[in-house]
């Protein structure tokens, strides 16, 4: 286990460290179905998005479904609510549905759907010849299996079909749609603190590994937003009724930025990737959630990129509470760096069940 462990940390260093210094890259690299790399579920987004090396909760199936080996429930579902550039638009908007379901005490299975409504738009020729309105939309369904590899270690792998129709047929373009696949690894074990006890968590993946994505017939294809996630938290009981949870996360793109590489397959441009940037390419969060008697919650996060990898900073403030099996969650983004961010001043809602 220690050696798992170990190898997935030297991974990390390798991909964060190589070429350092390699300036010529692009800061906003273009890819399709973006909206995969959002996190759906309230929870996460209190806490600076950070998801992968939490504890088990009814929303782990799009951060790392190995998470509900670990659980205590046997099946639940998830419904998610988030707006979208609400500062400009009121019709928006993502919603998220999923459930799991555990298997045996080895494995579990779990299934997610996602739509993303952008509203009404109008559409103009390249002409500015008014040719219509309509509504577009991108969706993503995936499924996962995930099975417990020792007492304390479990992997995950996913399915994904995503689909995306942003434009009239009658300009030339077609709807892009793409497969993908992910896969996700969790460790999680009661330790002791002194005298408090103590649960140690971490987890990693690789997400979207999968085909490109073409919106014209004989158009340029596009990258899915590939990334590597690697993160490790520590949950401590301070007395029978208020725990707190600390956790961190780093995330690193595997999408090729060099003009030369837009071309390559998605596998050829994963390993290409890993030399640019440095160690500019990579995203860390940091959260925080504090626990009174596994009823009520209190969250914190906070989100970085660098300037040349988006430039989106932002807190995060949530709140959650349960009544019997019902779990309600709500979130608030407040950005800090200059860019503007789509979710921004906005409040979110989860709401989950655990049988």
């Amino acid at each position: 286990m220690k050696n798992i462990i170990v190898l997935s940390i030297f991974i990390c260093m390798i991909i964060i460290s190589l070429n350092a210094q390699d300036k010529s890259y692009s800061k906003n690299p273009q890819t399709a179905l973006d909206f995969l790399t959002l996190p759906m579920d309230s929870r996460s987004a209190g806490i600076g998005d950070v998801g992968i090396a939490t504890p088990t909760d009814a929303y782990a199936h799009q951060h790392n479904p190995s998470k509900y080996l670990f659980g205590q429930a046997k099946s639940g579902l998830t419904l998610s609510y988030s707006p979208w550039l609400r500062n400009l638009v009121k019709d928006m908007n993502i919603l998220a549905l999923s459930g799991y379901y555990v298997i045996d005490s080895l494995q579990s299975a779990s299934a997610s759907l996602r739509y993303f409504s952008m509203g009404d738009m109008d559409f103009y020729d390249d002409l500015l010849q008014y040719t219509g309105n309509r509504s577009p939309y991108q969706l993503a369904f995936d499924v996962a299996y995930a099975r417990k590899l020792s007492q304390y270690f479990g992997g995950s792998i996913g399915f994904r079909y995503a689909l995306a129709d942003l434009y009239p047929s009658t300009s030339g373009y077609k709807k892009g749609w793409g497969f993908a696949t992910d896969l996700s690894f969790y460790f999680q074990k009661d330790i002791m603190l002194g005298k408090i006890p103590a649960k140690l968590t971490a987890g990693t993946s690789l997400n979207n590994l999968g085909t490109k994505v073409s919106f014209q017939k004989n158009g340029s294809s596009y990258f899915m937003p590939m990334f590597f996630r690697l993160g490790a938290g520590l949950t401590a009981g301070l007395n029978e009724d208020n725990s707190l949870m600390l956790v961190g996360e780093l995330l690193r793109s595997l999408v090729p930025t060099k003009a030369d590489k837009l071309d390559d397959s998605s596998i050829s441009g994963m390993f290409s990737s890993i030399s640019e940037g440095g160690f500019r390419s990579i995203v860390w969060a940091l959260g925080a959630e504090y626990s009174y008697r596994n009823m009520l919650f209190a969250r914190f996060g906070y989100h970085h990129e660098s300037e040349e990898c988006g430039n989106r900073k932002y807190l995060t403030f949530g709140t959650g509470i349960v009544y019997k099996i019902v779990h309600f969650d709500f979130s608030y983004l407040a950005p800090t760096g200059s860019r503007h961010n789509s979710m921004g001043n906005t409040l979110r809602l989860s709401t989950a069940i655990d049988f």
